[in-house]
């Protein structure tokens, strides 16, 4: 202290002007990206001026809405929160995010009180899908943007685009969360509640490329890489050739499940001590199985991957993915296969705090730019959803749009909403057809009601189909598609096809082929021979075959 005092004022103002230029530079000092942005940017230079990586909503607001105090907290928002304010530069051929010290954002109205129905769902529908699919421009920033539209006095629709770099699901119910609140505070007129922030998304990537240099990085490398030495590509048989190379085109199909399947699916998770989203991924896995003939079953999972209290209240990237090895091998019980799968997700929460793009690296699969590298199925299940979200004075609901994209050969969302579970399918249509993936949730839907009924079954005996499909199958259509009436039973159908194609195949195995001709004849000497023995009509017959 002493030598600060005998300074010069020379000396003083020089050791100010050093400070002024200290903290000038430290609001525009440019930050390193995480791991998780870094991928995401090569990705975005690989599809420029693509919307694949935006995260887009809506919400439908019915009831007084005061467009300025919607417009002032979204601002509030964009000062508390460092990444909503960031865009991205190039400084020596290296990709820097920086932080503006100050943003706004202009919330755009448009009006469609006056325009008469349908048109006005056709107009919605078309502005809204032109605001999902714009692109933003990384360097340019904001990298989110809001949207009002007006339907009718007291009923409007809030369109919200965020770039995937800067945030995630987690970041998006936080944003909504916080919204609220501001929201709500400044209608009351009263201070707003929430949580200082210390710390911002760039405090977050310091501490993560200080612990990819640490030594534990390495300990949970280990556990990766022997948990998915030697793992299948799964192979989902298709409807479509594998293109050379994805084009992310996409499409969903979704389907509800029942309030009673939700309660039965939630009391065999509270008895085998496990959630629902292991109850999920285990059943999920095993229609995969199926579908697939594989044993070996490789996914992912998002994670928040917030795992330290001082990053839990920040908007940004923190999802991470989790590459999840499903063994089904040995036909266990359901029970037993829910256990495998809890302890399959507990040693992967273990070790989450690698990041995915690491764990690629690490593992160097062969690159293959038709398929996502480690895995091509993702699942996530949702423990909230913004069915929760409240805007004061209003009544709101969520809205969710296909926006035509598909990161994953196949990804399946699920969420409870009202009691009942929501299942949403995402596909790739370069791969899948609409059909193929209703009928797999469709499929998915029939194996949990019968899970839930024998949980003590053996895996191999839970049909996929239920009683419509099996009439269809048995009476309605053979293999080339001919339809033929009901009364024809299974046996009269391969009689009257051996006399009418006696040379065509009817049975194909990994063993050989036979032909109509073939299997009625051996039909008929496995039916003589049971006469023999004094079977008769209305006898049932144990019938023993080996699948070897």
């Amino acid at each position: 202290m002493e030598q600060t005092v005998e300074l010069s004022l020379q000396q003083k103002r020089e050791l100010l002007s050093q400070l002024l230029q200290q903290k000038a530079g430290r609001q525009k000092k440019s930050f390193p990206l995480s791991l998780a942005q870094q991928r995401l940017w090569f990705l975005e230079q690989w599809h420029p001026n693509s919307s694949l990586y935006n995260i887009f909503g809506g919400i439908q607001i019915s009831g007084p809405l005061s467009i300025d105090v919607l417009e002032q907290s979204f601002n509030q928002l964009l000062q508390r929160h460092e990444t909503l304010r960031t865009h991205f530069v190039v400084e020596d051929d290296q990709v820097k995010q920086v932080v503006a010290t100050r943003s706004e954002v202009a919330l755009t109205l448009v009006d469609l009180s006056e325009v008469p129905q349908p048109e006005q769902e056709k107009w919605f529908h078309y502005l809204a899908m032109r605001e999902a699919r714009l692109p933003f421009d990384l360097l340019q920033g904001p990298l989110f943007r809001a949207k009002v539209v007006s339907l009718a006095q007291n009923e409007a629709i809030l369109l919200l685009t965020m770039h995937h770099i800067i945030s995630d699901g987690s970041s998006m119910d936080l944003f909504m969360r916080e919204l609220a609140e501001l929201y709500d505070a400044a209608l009351t007129a009263r201070p707003f509640q929430l949580a200082e922030l210390p710390f911002q998304y760039r405090h977050y990537v310091s501490w993560q490329q200080r612990w990819v240099k640490g030594p534990h990085l390495e300990e949970h490398m280990v556990y990766w890489k022997q948990q998915l030495e030697q793992a299948a590509t799964l192979q989902l048989p298709t409807d479509y050739a594998r293109p050379g190379a994805q084009s992310f085109k996409g499409a969903r199909e979704h389907l509800l499940l029942s309030a009673e399947l939700n309660t039965a699916l939630k009391k065999l998770s509270r008895q085998e001590g496990v959630t629902m989203f292991i109850t999920l991924l285990a059943a999920f896995s095993l229609l995969l199985s199926r579908y697939a003939q594989q044993e070996d079953i490789v996914l992912g999972s998002p994670i928040a991957s917030r795992t330290r209290s001082e990053f839990e209240h920040i908007i940004g990237f923190f999802v991470n993915m989790l590459v999840l090895r499903i063994d089904t091998t040995g036909n266990p019980t359901f029970r037993d296969l829910l256990q495998r799968t809890r302890q399959v997700a507990l040693d992967a929460y273990t070790h989450q705090e690698v990041p995915f793009e690491r764990l690629v690296e690490e593992l160097a699969p062969e690159r293959d730019v038709s398929r996502n590298p480690l895995f091509q199925v993702m699942f996530a299940f949702q423990s909230t959803s913004l069915a929760q979200f409240q805007l004061a004075g209003t009544q709101v609901k969520p809205l969710r749009f296909d926006m035509g994209h598909s990161r994953f050969d196949l990804s399946l969302n699920t969420w409870e909403e009202q009691d009942e579970i929501v299942c949403l399918a995402e596909y790739s249509t370069d791969l899948f057809s609409g059909q193929t993936i209703a009928l797999m949730l469709r499929h998915f839907a029939n194996l949990l009601e019968e899970i839930v009924r024998q949980p003590d079954q053996r895996i191999s005996t839970f049909s996929l189909l239920d009683e419509q499909e099996r009439q269809e199958l048995l009476y309605k259509r053979n293999s080339n598609g001919n339809t033929f009436v009901m009364e024809h039973t299974v046996v009269q159908r391969v009689e009257r096809e051996a006399a009418l194609r006696p040379t065509a195949v009817a049975l194909r195995s990994s063993s050989g082929e036979l032909s109509y001709h073939e299997l009625n004849s051996q039909a008929n000497q496995l039916a003589h021979f049971l006469q023999r023995k004094g079977v008769g009509p209305e006898v049932m017959v144990a019938y023993v075959w080996s699948v070897h």
